[in-house]
């Protein structure tokens, strides 16, 4: 979308430099990643519950210790096959990406694999995005040995599917295990059976695993986490900014407008409080502050059309900054007020 696809060209232009220092990237008008993607992310189903943990499958960088008794990666455009498009209808959009994945059953190892989650609140509910392929892709889910779940093959060619099952954790720790309940086809020596993206764990503590409260409209985390992909990027891009902490707040009728179809008005407002640091050219670690607020203000706004900044103040004592940098109307409010 136009109004998002801005974001990336402020991003890419707002650097900040004192003798060649190296200066963090400091996304301008941050607030609109969450414009772009966030909502659409949680089905109205969950409307209540938070994504509470997950793990990418295939993602090296994600998945950590947790994973027993997988294949090796199946990566886009190095193994053999489609494997369903990587799957292309994964809901994490804004960027391509390469939707890795491992299957559950491979050559001569069990037919089964098992994944190890602590949430940090109880789970109400569990996601596996899982191929349902050429194979016969049939499969039960146990928990902590459990059985609660079984899904038998559909015949479908390369499609994949999101399967929610219902739990009551109790909290603690627990062991998510995929069986392969089907024989194996002709293919496992080389393809293995049942491909496997992401397992998700939803519970109903107030914040989700990135950061955000949508219910207070509001997100405390990091860069990486705003996407709402852990990959140590951010909308794919590396930097050494993906880590800097950040605050951001949103007012309802900017809520209501851009996720309910409300009108736009001047109660539409976002704000940003960035917390991080860089590396100078003196080889010192150096830090800065960095708050923006933005509201709506009509067709002609300087930002994205019908957006501008009523507010900026940054704080960066190495490269020379000092406080509020810019103010203009419709004043310091938010949204006017």
């Amino acid at each position: 979308m136009e109004f998002e696809s801005k974001l990336a060209e402020r991003i890419a232009g707002r650097t900040r430099t004192k003798s060649g220092s190296s200066k963090k990237v400091i996304a301008f008008a941050f607030c609109v990643v969450m414009a772009a993607s966030t909502m659409a992310l949680i089905p109205s189903t969950k409307a209540a519950m938070v994504l509470v943990d997950e793990v990418n499958i295939g993602e090296v960088s994600n998945e950590g210790d947790r994973l027993v008794g997988w294949s090796g990666v199946w990566m886009q455009g190095s193994s053999p096959g489609g494997w369903g498009g990587f799957d292309a209808d994964d809901p994490y959009g804004g960027v391509p990406r390469g939707h890795n994945l491992r299957t559950v059953w491979y050559a001569n190892d069990e037919n089964w694999a098992t994944v190890t989650f602590t949430p940090s609140s109880d789970v109400k509910l569990i996601e596996i995005r899982a191929l349902d392929g050429l194979a016969d892709d049939s499969f039960a889910v146990f928990i902590n040995d459990k059985p609660v779940y079984g899904y038998g093959d559909m015949g479908s060619t390369e499609t994949w599917k999101t399967h929610e099952i219902p739990v009551k954790s109790g909290g603690g720790q627990l062991v998510v295990k995929i069986m392969a309940t089907a024989p194996a086809w002709g293919g496992l020596e080389g393809w293995g059976q049942l491909g496997i993206n992401w397992i998700r764990l939803y519970g109903m503590s107030g914040f989700d695993l990135f950061g955000y409260n949508y219910n207070a409209r509001l997100f405390v985390g990091t860069y990486d986490g705003s996407d709402r992909y852990l990959d140590g990027k951010y909308w794919a891009a590396t930097g050494d900014y993906v880590d800097d902490a950040i605050v951001m707040k949103w007012s309802e009728a900017w809520d209501q407008a851009r996720f309910y179809g409300a009108e736009w008005t001047s109660e539409a407002w976002c704000t940003n409080h960035v917390v991080g640091d860089y590396l100078g050219d003196d080889g010192a670690m150096h830090q800065y502050t960095w708050f923006v607020k933005i509201v709506w203000v009509g067709p002609g706004g300087d930002l994205w059309g019908e957006f501008t900044v009523v507010e900026e103040i940054y704080n960066d004592p190495y490269s020379g900054y000092h406080g509020l940098q810019y103010k203009s109307e419709p004043g310091p409010g938010l949204g006017g007020q």
